[in-house]
């Protein structure tokens, strides 16, 4: 099997599909900022506990789409494979 790195669009691929997750995350890290005026507060709290939950729903966002990621890219991987063995198999045909 010939051994082949991943290709530089999958990996950008990759990058334009969490970039938008990142920046959720960093919207709402901003949006804290913005409406935390006093931390003892407890309407802070409030917007705190919602800023958490944001972030995680974030979090998850981001590892789904890397989850659906890796699963395109190893099943390419093993199409590449495939593809190896069979064109190794046609040349061992091809040699008899």
């Amino acid at each position: 099997m010939v051994s082949r790195s991943v290709d530089p669009d999958t990996i950008a691929a990759v990058v334009r599909a969490l970039d938008p997750l990142r920046e959720r995350v960093a919207d709402a890290d901003d949006d804290l900022i913005a409406l935390v005026p006093d931390p003892g507060d407890p309407a802070t709290r409030i917007v705190v506990d919602g800023f958490v939950d944001a972030a995680l729903d974030a979090c998850r966002a981001v590892g789904e789409e890397a989850r659906m990621e890796a699963l395109a890219l190893r099943n390419a991987a093993l199409a590449l494979a495939d593809a190896d063995a069979d064109a190794a198999r046609r040349i061992r045909e091809r040699a008899r």
